[in-house]
């Protein structure tokens, strides 16, 4: 085990035997490599579940006190917030770079619009799908860049 440690920085420890884990946390601690342990005992780090949708990401995290805890939570929010966002965030993606370019010196004019955007409502159209009431929000605010 420990010449397989040559070269590391990190090491994760996630077999089923409890002795190989504690070896191989012993030896990196005395090597100073960064540990992590599926179970979390003596980690020096501990990594979130993650849900990714393109460029939505979000990040779960017990602390390493319940990493199933941490996938629920991760799996729950999946199915509430996987309708749309994709689409959503690509057109604000567009919006951003739009007003970045129309309002070069203004970035709290800018900022004003971009939060305009992100409402209670915006959000439950996103959710509903309603990409095309997104679309009028967007330029119900972009309308306010003008004036």
């Amino acid at each position: 085990v420990e010449a397989d440690l040559v070269g590391c920085w990190m090491v994760f420890a996630a077999t089923n035997d409890v002795e190989v884990n504690a070896r191989v946390g012993m030896l990196a601690h005395k090597q100073g490599i960064l540990f992590s342990h599926t179970a979390g005992e003596d980690s020096d780090f501990t990594l979130p579940a993650v849900l990714d949708l393109g460029d939505l990401q979000v990040s779960v995290s017990t602390s390493g006190a319940s990493p199933l805890y941490a996938r629920w939570v991760r799996d729950y929010l999946q199915d509430h917030l996987s309708c749309g966002h994709e689409e959503v965030l690509s057109l604000l993606k567009k919006v951003r770079e739009q007003l970045k370019s129309d309002l070069p010196d203004d970035s709290a004019h800018r900022q004003a619009i971009l939060r305009a955007l992100i409402t209670p409502d915006m959000v439950k159209a996103v959710q509903a799908g309603n990409v095309n009431q997104v679309k009028q929000r967007i330029s119900e605010c972009l309308s306010l860049s003008q004036g």
